[in-house]
């Protein structure tokens, strides 16, 4: 039997094991009451960051797309260069369709098959050549170009060249050449594609001499341009193009914005020593611009290419992600 001393001891001894307990229930009630509140603080501060934005609803199609049609997988870099198939070619074009009317191309060789493929869904096709510091590759790129406008009455427009002052490839007085060439083989209307800097550049006004509109691409994520601001920085160098040709028809050859890749610092900032200002790329951003973009354009007329229908991974290698 029991002796009222080892009562006694017992008692104190499950009064120190309660005593533990609740300091060890106290302890984890604190615990998660911490883990609670550093969760939903983060979780305030993640929904702040991604929290939805408001944009312009948009109805109707868009004006026109520019269009490479590379699959994820394919590209015309290697050695051994892949091209798309028609059967591919198809099934882009036919998706594009539902969204414009119209398309721009680049080359008339790599996928000679898409404007006869538009045709087919009704789409008007802007048909390039593509010209580098290759003389023989232009010949071609300029007899095929040629022969597709032959061949395809959705051709309405022909464009000879792509950036090809901007990286350098051309001279001025070839790339005048080539363009005369074309415009005195065909009946469709004839321009080539560059930045808004190049067209504006005192050397270069007797371009538009040699073309019979012009064609100007206007992506400010390059310069660095944050997207809050970017619709407006679009219409500012598209009126100041305008104002240079007032007596030139002006086409937009590529306006958008990147889905992802690295921020540009703006090149040019309002005054030395302001702080540094960036673009960044994202689906958001990317999202955002096209909504401002597009109901804007429809009300001023614009007459555009989005840059561009389907991401091309092929580009990294040059542009880096932003470029795919």
């Amino acid at each position: 039997m029991l002796s009222s001393s080892d009562i006694s001891s017992t008692s104190q001894g499950d009064k120190k094991a309660i005593r533990k307990r609740r300091v060890s229930v106290g302890a984890l009630f604190s615990a998660l009451l911490t883990a609670v509140v550093i969760a939903g603080a983060n979780w305030a501060f993640w929904s702040w960051l991604n929290r939805p934005a408001a944009s312009p609803s948009w109805e109707g199609k868009v004006g026109g797309f520019a269009f490479n049609g590379f699959q994820r997988d394919q590209t015309p870099l290697t050695e051994d260069p892949s091209y798309p198939t028609e059967q591919e070619l198809a099934s882009d074009v036919k998706l594009l369709s539902k969204y414009s009317d119209r398309l721009r191309t680049y080359s008339a060789i790599d996928a000679a098959a898409i404007p006869a493929l538009a045709r087919e869904v009704g789409m008007r096709v802007t048909a390039g050549a593509w010209l580098s510091s290759d003389k023989e590759q232009n010949n071609l790129e300029i007899k095929a170009l040629l022969q597709l406008i032959r061949d395809n009455p959705n051709i309405d427009r022909a464009m000879v060249g792509n950036e090809a002052l901007l990286r350098g490839d051309l001279k001025l007085s070839e790339l005048t050449r080539y363009l005369d060439i074309v415009r005195r083989r065909s009946k469709v209307p004839v321009s080539t594609a560059e930045s808004w800097e190049i067209w504006l550049k005192k050397e270069n006004r007797e371009l538009a001499n040699h073309v019979d509109f012009i064609t100007v691409h206007l992506l400010p994520y390059w310069e660095g341009v944050p997207r809050e601001g970017a619709v407006a920085h679009v219409m500012r160098r598209y009126e100041e193009v305008r104002r240079a040709f007032p007596r030139k028809k002006i086409v937009i050859g590529e306006v958008g914005w990147p889905s992802g890749g690295s921020r540009v610092r703006l090149k040019n900032p309002a005054k030395v020593g302001d702080p540094a200002v960036f673009s960044t790329a994202s689906v958001s951003d990317e999202a955002q611009f096209i909504r401002e973009f597009l109901p804007m354009a429809k009300e001023k007329g614009l007459d555009y290419y989005l840059m561009e229908a389907f991401d091309q991974p092929w580009k990294e290698a040059g542009e880096g992600r932003v470029g795919a």
